[in-house]
């Protein structure tokens, strides 16, 4: 809410939501009363850990034995549960979304507003920066946490990252 209230003057054209209920509980409280209709992508879902979903995240970041402990520490090695996703896997969905469905905007939408994930997020980022997605975790957002990013000749470049309202 406080994030909304910051950038309340801020109109958008667009927007772009995760299927998931927090992210679409997110892009309501933004564009309420002044944004267009969101629109809710299938590839703008958090990344996809398989039967690994559900696991407590602050265990598997400290306990080497976990299998979600090379996400977040080496996750160029992380290997996904069946039904999950790499990381290669979700970066190339990410890149595809930016490709397909925010780059062809320039020039009809001057303001798009996306709501998703950190992982995703920060993957993005990444790959924006010239780095190789493996580095993501590099990258530290807090919740609700606004990056701006510009296109210009179907070039994307970061305009500020991580900003922080609240």
């Amino acid at each position: 809410r406080e994030t909304a209230a910051a950038i309340s003057g801020v109109a958008f054209d667009r927007a772009f939501s995760s299927p998931l209920s927090r992210a679409r509980e997110t892009a309501r409280i933004v564009l309420q009363g002044r944004g267009p209709e969101l629109q809710v992508l299938d590839d703008l879902h958090e990344v996809n850990f398989g039967s690994y979903d559900g696991r407590d995240m602050r265990r598997a970041r400290s306990d080497p034995a976990d299998p979600l402990y090379l996400w977040f520490h080496q996750p160029a090695s992380f290997r996904p549960s069946p039904g999950g996703e790499s990381l290669e896997q979700a970066a190339k969905r990410i890149r595809g979304v930016l490709e397909r469905s925010i780059l062809p905007l320039e020039g009809s939408a001057g303001r798009v507003f996306v709501a998703a994930h950190g992982s995703v997020t920060r993957i993005l980022l990444t790959l924006l920066m010239g780095r190789p997605a493996s580095r993501f975790q590099e990258l530290s957002m807090k919740n609700c946490a606004l990056s701006v990013l510009e296109v210009c000749g179907g070039r994307v470049r970061i305009v500020d990252w991580g900003r922080i309202f609240y």
